[in-house]
């Protein structure tokens, strides 16, 4: 989790919880120096305070109006008090993970833009933000391999390039490089779904997702990817040993026929040893995938939420103090809408 999350806000704690925080707040100062926690009681201060690189927690559902704090300014990491409690242990673990790529956010609007950025970088990957093609050009020649592309066209600066001259810079770099990929997002409540589908934009993808549909999407296969990646590392690593059985002929006794089986029976051991040792660590590792997508959860929960919520013109919150019982990953836009991989990994 270093390098992901800088500060830990706790939000609305009663008094026993904060008590307990406080407890804990040593061993948190201790394992993640660099990391700053913090009470806040105040709406507008967790607005203020938070951010892409900001774990909050309450023991408030982020299916109520805490949700939409949390979505509209941005904040990617949301743990519930009591699922922080279990996964401390673990949030400290002291994983050094390699950069697993780059990544290119172009012209999303701000809080897609840092929800996106937090959820690739909780992943190793590191993250550029464009909003001009001279700065796309230079990411993509610098290494970089995946776009994510706003089609409604952001801009920090209020002047963006002409659409079709992005969508054919990026099929031409499509078209030279096997690894390259492009992922569309289009806001369809922002103009006319007809004209983009009739676009070039079909060159780079068969499917255009909505912002809520492709944060479902990417954190299930980032979370499905990371899975794969620790059970092939230590498939790879410790493969199964051959159970050492001394011989079962009747052969004289000698020196030489003795240090033979002791030196069989010593490599047997070390095997074993660096079998225990692997899964040791691929279940570390595989624990700390874990409480990742358990942060990171909230937001496709939180989002159904939502969608079902206009969807009957419902516009009443859940209670404050209701625990949230949505699934750590529920039904979500499977990789298989896309043709091959959206996202090229190496």
């Amino acid at each position: 989790m270093k390098g992901s999350v800088q500060q830990v806000l706790f939000y609305q704690p009663s008094r026993s919880e904060a008590a307990v925080v406080e407890s804990l707040r040593h061993i948190g100062s201790q394992e993640q120096p660099g990391i700053a926690w913090q009470i806040v009681q105040k709406e507008s201060n967790l607005l203020s305070f938070s951010d892409s690189s900001t774990l909050v927690v309450s023991g408030l559902p982020s299916a109520s109006r805490l949700g939409e704090i949390l979505y509209s300014s941005g904040t990617t990491y949301f743990l519930p008090l009591q699922r922080f409690f279990q996964a401390s242990p673990f949030l400290y673990q002291k994983f050094v993970p390699a950069i697993a790529g780059s990544v290119v956010l172009a012209y999303l609007p701000p809080a897609l833009r840092n929800i996106l950025r937090g959820i690739f970088r909780l992943y190793g990957y590191l993250v550029h933000e464009v909003d001009s093609v001279t700065d796309l050009e230079k990411e993509i020649a610098e290494g970089a391999r995946l776009v994510v592309l706003s089609l409604d066209l952001h801009c920090d600066r209020g002047n963006c390039e002409n659409r079709e001259k992005i969508i054919t810079y990026l099929k031409k770099e499509k078209k030279q490089k096997e690894d390259f990929s492009v992922n569309v997002i289009k806001d369809f409540d922002q103009g006319s779904l007809f004209n983009d589908i009739n676009s070039s934009v079909k060159d780079l993808t068969n499917t255009l997702l909505s912002p809520e549909e492709y944060i479902g999407f990417i954190i299930r296969y980032l979370y499905l990817f990371s899975i794969e990646k620790v059970e092939r590392k230590y498939a790879e690593s410790f493969p199964p040993v051959p159970i050492f059985h001394p011989s079962k002929k009747k052969q004289p006794l000698s020196f030489a026929g003795s240090m033979r089986d002791m030196r069989s029976a010593f490599e047997q051991m070390r095997g074993t040893e660096d079998l225990v040792r692997g899964r040791h660590n691929s279940s570390a590792e595989l624990q700390n995938v874990e409480v990742k997508a358990m942060m990171l959860e909230w937001l496709p929960a939180y989002l159904e939420f939502r969608a079902d919520r206009d969807h009957r013109g419902i516009f009443t919150f859940m209670s404050d103090r209701e625990e949230s019982t949505k699934s750590a990953l529920p039904s979500l836009p499977s990789p298989g809408i896309f043709e091959g991989s959206p996202v090229q990994f190496r």
